[in-house]
């Protein structure tokens, strides 16, 4: 079940990642104090949006499969 959405958290990591690098490069001039290729920020932020994605998938499939599969279908 969490196989399926690792798929989109990559894709959206490496978006991300596209576009945060392009737009450094843009705004080169208005970083002061900040490289525009920081490897410590890039990290951080995909570090912090990954922990989100696995606590957002990991919290629905702990409630699913707590979830006693034969009441789940006499209930449908």
């Amino acid at each position: 079940m969490l196989v399926q959405y690792v798929t989109p958290i990559v894709g959206g990591a490496v978006a991300g990642l596209l576009l945060a690098v392009g737009g450094s490069q843009a705004m080169r001039g208005e970083l002061y104090g900040l490289a525009p290729l920081d490897p410590v920020s890039y990290a951080t932020g995909i570090a912090g949006l990954g922990a989100a994605a696995i606590v957002a998938m990991l919290l629905p499939a702990w409630r699913a499969l707590r979830i006693n599969p034969a009441s789940a279908l006499r209930w449908e």
